[in-house]
């Protein structure tokens, strides 16, 4: 545009200068505020998210204690015998008796003397049908081996009377008041049991009798001997029915007489033991109910099977792992601890 005066070009520098200072001013705020937020990220902490910084964080859980009886069903197995006649092996005069009618026989007992020896109780794997002694060898000789070992005598199962089974004869004479000095173990002295336990529902013979070989001189109760738990659940349990409680053995066999005479007339009993259809549930509890601590099962560091230990306020408390059930862990404290709180997700490194 042509200047035609002095003045014209001063309004016409001044608009330049005023439209240039618009453009200039808005780029520099943009470019302000860019170096502003650089800065900022620069010179200020960074702060991670919440659900982030968290998991970082030791959790701690209140805990409770109860008392724990351990009840729970388990499957068992009557044990059923036939009304029986165990026959003496040897001849003479019974010159002792323990038998008792109505009462039990364990394996490795004597209820009778015959001529002042033993006649022994055996439940071996089969019926023995000569006198044994040391160099004889035979799965009769095995037989008695297994039961000795069972009764706790040091024996090795080799099929050969050899020097471990003369001591062992020798000891098992000498628990029931005999003696045997040789060590060897006359068809005399024993008599064989179908089961490592019976129950004795008559004594055929009494103190003073003539017995001959072959005789009759016991008769085994017949009915429900034994009830067998499917699953030894380990020592110190009771099996209960109704308000009744036996006592489990370690091996898992229930045999009180009057526990099993009660089963004897359950409904379920006798349709099962009739029919051979079903099975038998019972409930087993501890015999003396156990204090416990319930904690999350990720609170435990576990160092062998069914030990471990709880981390509470850094420093750690050994505990046995009793049960688990429906998310909750149960413990028994070995200490004399009584934590009120454990930490969740402790360091699996931690020395218990």
């Amino acid at each position: 545009m042509p200047i035609s005066s002095p003045s014209d070009g001063v309004a016409w520098l001044n608009r330049g200068l005023h439209g240039l200072s618009l453009g200039m001013i808005g780029l520099l705020m943009v470019v302000l505020v860019a170096l502003g937020i650089l800065i900022g990220s620069l010179v200020l902490p960074h702060r991670p998210p919440v659900s982030i910084a968290s998991s970082d964080a030791e959790s701690v859980v209140a805990v409770s204690s109860q008392i724990y009886d351990g009840a729970h069903k388990v499957s068992v197995v009557p044990q059923i015998h036939e009304s029986v006649s165990l026959r003496s092996n040897s001849t003479g005069v019974v010159s002792a008796s323990s038998c008792l009618s109505g009462g039990t026989l364990v394996s490795g007992q004597a209820p009778f003397f015959v001529n002042g020896q033993p006649v022994i109780g055996l439940s071996a794997g089969m019926p023995l049908w000569r006198d044994l002694s040391t160099g004889m060898a035979g799965p009769d000789v095995s037989a008695l081996q297994v039961e000795l070992d069972r009764l706790g005598y040091e024996v090795d199962v080799t099929s050969r009377f050899d020097w471990k089974t003369r001591v062992a004869v020798t000891k098992l004479f000498a628990s029931v008041g005999g003696k045997s000095d040789s060590g060897d173990l006359p068809l005399s002295s024993v008599m064989w049991l179908p089961a490592t336990e019976i129950m004795i529902g008559e004594c055929l013979v009494r103190i003073g009798d003539i017995v001959n070989h072959g005789d009759d001189i016991l008769q085994v109760a017949g009915g429900l001997q034994a009830l067998v738990l499917a699953e030894v659940p380990g020592h110190n349990w009771m099996l209960s029915y109704g308000d009744a409680l036996a006592e489990v053995g370690a091996d898992g066999w229930v045999t009180s007489k009057e526990f099993l005479a009660l089963v004897e007339k359950d409904e379920e009993y006798q349709y099962i033991t009739s029919t051979g259809q079903g099975s038998m549930q019972m409930t087993v509890q501890l015999a003396e109910p156990i204090s416990v601590l319930v904690v999350p099962p990720s609170s435990i560091v576990v160092t062998d099977f069914g030990k471990g230990c709880l981390v509470v306020e850094g420093d750690t408390v050994p505990v046995e792992i009793v049960s688990s059930s429906l998310g909750r862990t149960y413990v028994r404290v070995t200490n004399d601890a009584s934590p009120s709180s454990v930490t969740l997700l402790p360091d699996s490194l931690i020395q218990c």
